[in-house]
């Protein structure tokens, strides 16, 4: 009976992640058909109806995939290297001044970050993608040295035994063992860039936050919720394409 048992939940919980992907999408294509039934179907005004145009949100739509895009390919190709470096010996002892730099970073405001950063060096899309790139990069950081301090030493000592070097024990040992914390931190990172992208459009660099901002000033809910909407779908859009890319990426065990 416990056999029985155990392989029927196995089986539920399998099923339930053959199943539960296909809702992130499903969902977010509802989303988009409504906020599309409702922009057609509606007698908006003249003023809703321009920030709704569809050349308009889909300009939004871009602005702020673009931001997403660039910081967190830069984060990635700043964060990667240092959390490498980090997990030396060698630089044992600047891990927790830098990473306690990282948390009180990440433990600011976002909209702080944003605004300090735009008074300093000004507005725009690069400042933006600056301050978010700031705001998200502590998961990815922590999460590549806690993947490459966490090796098993057993392992290590293995591969030093049959000849390796540090290079390629850290190539071919720590981080394809690290590989699903690393895209953990990574998941994180890029989730918090476009939840932050959003609010881009305080200092002019667009995004579908502007739909949001715009909205409220002239006081158009309608624009402000599908603001919200089409920035929430988006997000679930991109955390679903991450997590089906970090289960692809995961070492099968």
């Amino acid at each position: 009976m416990t056999s029985l048992a155990a392989a029927s939940e196995a089986g539920t919980s399998a099923s339930r992640r053959t199943r539960f992907p296909i809702l992130v999408p499903i969902l977010v294509v509802l989303i988009l058909l409504g906020v599309a039934w409702y922009i057609s179907a509606a007698q908006l005004d003249s003023v809703t109806a321009r920030m709704l145009e569809p050349s308009n949100v889909l300009r939004r739509a871009g602005e702020h995939a673009w931001i997403v895009f660039a910081s967190t390919v830069l984060g990635v190709l700043f964060a990667l290297p240092m959390g490498i470096l980090l997990s030396r010996r060698w630089a044992k002892y600047l891990r927790t001044p830098l990473l306690a730099i990282g948390s009180a970073a990440q433990a600011l405001p976002s909209i702080g970050i944003i605004v300090l950063l735009a008074l300093l060096v000004g507005t725009g899309t690069n400042t933006a993608i600056v301050a978010i790139l700031l705001f998200s990069l502590l998961p990815l950081l922590r999460n590549t040295l806690v993947a490459i301090v966490s090796c098993p030493p057993s392992v290590t000592k293995a591969a030093a035994g049959m000849g390796m070097s540090g290079t390629q024990i850290l190539m071919r040992v720590e981080l394809p063992l690290g590989v699903p914390v690393i895209l953990a931190g990574w998941r994180t990172m890029l989730v918090l860039n476009v939840g932050t992208a959003a609010l881009a459009t305080l200092i002019g660099a667009g995004g579908l936050g502007s739909l949001i901002d715009s909205g409220m000033q002239l006081g158009r809910m309608d624009v402000v919720i599908i603001g919200s909407l089409l920035t929430a779908s988006f997000a679930l859009l991109i955390d679903w394409g991450a997590s089906l890319l970090q289960r692809a990426l995961t070492p099968r065990t």
